[in-house]
């Protein structure tokens, strides 16, 4: 149910927050999208990246910034894993600011995975 995703959004638990953005992931419903654009800027890291990843998996590059934070945190191997996948798909298509991303990683720790 979408409206009880958006509530669960305004939780002062970030674990509902995120369990909320991985309900709403699969929605393309404007409202369910609008949600995770603006969980983007979380104060929780675990409901930015959860909502980047979903933004991400929907082809939508308002996640890039949030991607980037992720790759650049090395929060574990498979968190970081996804990342750089999702900003090289983002790149590979023409999104710059992916592509600079990568590239700044990359000069900073050249054994950055």
């Amino acid at each position: 149910m979408l409206w009880l995703s958006l509530w669960r959004m305004t939780s002062d638990d970030w674990r509902k927050r995120v369990a909320a953005v991985n309900d709403l992931a699969n929605s393309t419903d404007s409202r369910a999208v609008d949600a995770l654009v603006k969980a983007l800027a979380d104060a929780k890291r675990e409901v930015r990246w959860t909502s980047a990843f979903a933004l991400a998996s929907q082809g939508d590059s308002r996640s890039v910034p949030v991607l980037k934070e992720c790759y650049d945190a090395k929060p574990d191997a498979n968190i970081t894993q996804h990342a750089v996948t999702m900003l090289a798909q983002f790149a590979k298509y023409g999104n710059n600011e992916a592509s600079d991303a990568l590239k700044e990683s990359a000069a900073r720790d050249p054994n950055h995975s």
